[in-house]
């Protein structure tokens, strides 16, 4: 089965936004659509003016986008930090997209996660280094 992604570019259709690149990648980094981390992506990406005047007032971002973000972060949080080559493909996609994200609560999210990831891949790297050192 064909991804949208991939369809978009047969049919001759603009390239897609980094942003929708990352999002693409996130929502189909186990080799199917995980229909949550759709979800919970909407939910983070959504309506910045509604959440942002409600955090305004009661010092908090709505319950539904905090869950989102409680949700997503700790669904890839694992996957980064144990998976080099994941946390390097998030990289890839999420370095172009990052100041093209139009949602604030989305950018800062995805900061969080860009720095963890740079954390994974820079201890990969070390662990290569040292390993190949040791090597007799």
């Amino acid at each position: 089965m064909k991804s949208k992604l991939r369809r978009q570019v047969e049919m001759n259709l603009p390239e897609p936004t980094p942003e929708a690149q990352l999002r693409h990648f996130l929502c189909h980094r186990q080799g199917h659509f995980d229909a949550d981390m759709h979800a919970w992506l909407q939910q983070i990406a959504g309506d910045d003016a509604r959440a942002i005047l409600i955090e305004a007032e009661t010092g908090q971002p709505p319950p539904m986008l905090q869950l989102a973000l409680h949700c997503a972060s700790q669904t890839l949080k694992g996957e980064i930090a144990n998976q080099p080559v994941f946390a390097l493909q998030f990289l890839e996609r999420a370095t172009p997209a990052f100041d093209s994200l139009r949602s604030r609560y989305l950018q800062v999210w995805v900061a969080d996660l860009m720095g963890l990831a740079r954390s994974a891949v820079a201890r990969y790297v070390a662990d290569s280094v040292l390993a190949e050192l040791i090597k007799p």
